[in-house]
């Protein structure tokens, strides 16, 4: 008698890429624009961020990019944050961070990213414009 053998799939529980990570970019007007990357920055998904903040800062000499939706960070997104900075200081602009979660910004402070890299604290609640703000007080202050 043939045996049968019950095969399985196995599911992850794990939603797909697209659900886990996004990354949209808005013009906040008076030449500043913002970024907002939300899950996890990884190898996979840091040439997003750097497509959206290429374009941002092709769009506005000022660019916020608002971390506070980021879960996680690698090496290649510490590579596209360094970059981006090196960008606009290159085209005379500037690129500024919202803090991220505090598991995320233990990771930063690890690599040196606060020190070399200009960075704001806002509230979860506070929207991008915010820090568009801040910007706009650092500038007149300077």
């Amino acid at each position: 008698m043939p045996s049968e053998t019950l095969l399985t799939r196995a599911t992850s529980t794990r939603p797909p890429l697209t659900a886990r990570f996004s990354c949209l970019w808005s013009d906040g007007g008076a030449g500043a624009a913002w970024v907002k990357p939300v899950g996890e920055i990884d190898i996979h998904t840091a040439p997003r961020v750097d497509e959206a903040l290429r374009a941002a800062q092709a769009a506005a000499p000022r660019v916020v990019l608002d971390l506070r939706g980021v879960s996680f960070l690698d090496s290649a997104a510490f590579h596209v944050i360094v970059e981006a900075d090196i960008r606009a200081r290159e085209l005379a602009g500037r690129l500024v961070l919202v803090r991220a979660p505090v598991h995320v910004q233990r990771t930063l402070s690890l690599i040196g990213i606060p020190e070399s890299v200009e960075m704001v604290d806002l509230d979860p609640m506070h929207p991008p414009v915010q820090a568009l703000l801040h910007l706009a007080r650092t500038e007149t202050a300077a």
